[in-house]
């Protein structure tokens, strides 16, 4: 194990990860048993290193990145993030920590930061006294598994949230938490990136129209594996345009090799564009809208031309087709889009194939 430490003494930050080196010619011979041993010895050298650092600063420290692999207990992490904790200086907070690192409750002590990303761990324990993140600005999770109760908790203790990324299809359904709860509970954000299965576990009791009051801040939003032929698909869409009236820039990667549910068939999720259907939906901020991994399936083509006549101010449109598409059926979307109608007459349509 390669260990890389970088501290910068002027910016007060500070980053550690990991890298494999390649085997000795004593761990070929014998194997796993010593690069067990290895890599047993190497965290231990990293830790120790870290532990070093972090005593014998003066400077406050206010950003710190861990990126190693872990178990889900890891003695070494806790300690690290306790002692971060009682020096109430640090701001922003990155752990990428592939083993499903359990987070300790020390984390939840970290009161002075503006931006956490958590990236392969495990939020299940969220204390019920949590006072909150009141200062957290951004909040990433990726791969974090986590619970519907645990996740809202959470949301709901960081009232100054602008930018929240929750990619991760590791959402445990344990209690009757609404998707209204769950977007009420960072009404302030005016960045956000979601899986589309992160979602549906908050609709078991359907989708509602629209939120009682709107999300007046956002105006960046990308749904990332949307699949139009789930269940909760296109409602969930058409729920989120409703309650975003200032919404700019809106990207949407569609599911690749989506599988079919249920039995349903795509026409059943079909729906038109005509001015009669949807009337109270009308984008007049959206600027931008981007689609990737498009193929050629009629809900995904026709859920673009509703949002290219409910656009007055839509300049850019973007495509980006499956890479597996025939060129027949990329000249097929490619005539369908541009003879489609437009409410904006300056939009312009760029469209190319997955690189």
């Amino acid at each position: 194990m390669a260990v890389s430490l970088d501290q910068d003494s002027h910016h007060n930050t500070f980053h550690v990860s990991t890298a494999d080196d390649p085997l000795t010619p004593l761990e070929v011979t014998y194997g796993n048993v010593l690069s067990h041993r290895r890599g047993m010895t190497g965290r231990s050298k990293l830790f120790s290193a870290i532990y070093q650092i972090l005593l014998n600063r003066e400077a406050p420290l206010v950003e710190f990145t861990l990126n190693i692999p872990t178990d889900a207990t890891c003695v070494e992490v806790d300690q690290a993030i306790a002692y971060l904790s009682k020096q109430k200086t640090l701001k922003k907070l990155t752990l990428v920590t592939p083993g499903e690192y359990r987070l300790p409750l020390s984390l939840f002590s970290l009161d002075q930061l503006t931006y956490l990303h958590l990236s392969l761990c495990d939020l299940v324990r969220v204390p019920e006294d949590f006072g909150g993140f009141l200062c957290l600005k951004t909040l990433v999770m990726e791969d974090v598994f986590a619970s519907k109760s645990r996740l809202l908790l959470l949301l709901s203790r960081c009232p100054s949230l602008e930018s929240l990324t929750v990619n991760t299809d590791a959402i445990v359904d344990d209690d009757n938490s609404t998707l209204t709860m769950l977007f009420q509970s960072f009404f302030m954000v005016e960045n956000m990136s979601v899986y589309l299965s992160a979602i549906e576990c908050f609709t078991e009791g359907g989708v509602p129209h629209v939120l009682p009051a709107p999300l007046i801040n956002l105006k960046y939003v990308c749904i990332n594996s949307m699949d139009f032929r789930r269940m909760q698909g296109l409602p969930f869409l058409l729920f989120l345009l409703r309650s975003s009236p200032k919404l700019e820039k809106f990207k949407l990667q569609i599911l690749e090799l989506p599988v079919n549910v249920d039995g349903e068939s795509e026409s059943s999720f079909s729906f038109t564009h005509d001015d009669d259907d949807f009337p109270e939906i009308w984008l007049e901020n959206l600027q931008v809208f981007e689609v990737y991994y498009l193929y050629n399936k009629k809900p995904d083509i026709e859920f673009i031309q509703f949002i290219m006549v409910r656009s007055p101010m839509l300049n850019k449109l973007k495509i980006i087709l499956w890479e597996e598409l025939s060129l027949e059926e990329e000249l097929e979307i490619s005539h369908i889009v541009l003879g489609s109608a437009r409410a904006s007459p300056l939009l312009e349509i760029t469209m190319k194939k997955e690189a």
